[in-house]
């Protein structure tokens, strides 16, 4: 789930850079990425009826930003 999340991210990011400006823009982009970690879990726990909040939040957040970057820079380097 981590790397849907990133995907969704990398998606964002130059559009939010676009809108908001880079000081703005990259605070909004860190508070996403903290918070989609509740958000994942919260499906997660819906969906499978399992607790894991505290479970596996270094694996997420390292495949969620590992994805954000690659994501990212594949988008990136296919638009320059």
């Amino acid at each position: 789930m981590g790397i849907v999340f990133g995907f969704l991210l990398a998606s964002l990011t130059p559009w939010l850079w676009e809108l908001m400006g880079h000081p703005y823009s990259d605070i909004t982009l860190l508070v996403v990425y903290a918070v989609n970690y509740f958000v994942a879990t919260y499906v997660t726990d819906r969906t499978l009826r399992y607790g894991t909040l505290r479970k596996g939040i270094a694996t997420f957040f390292s495949f969620e930003f590992i994805s954000w970057v690659a994501f990212f820079e594949a988008i990136v380097r296919l638009h320059a």
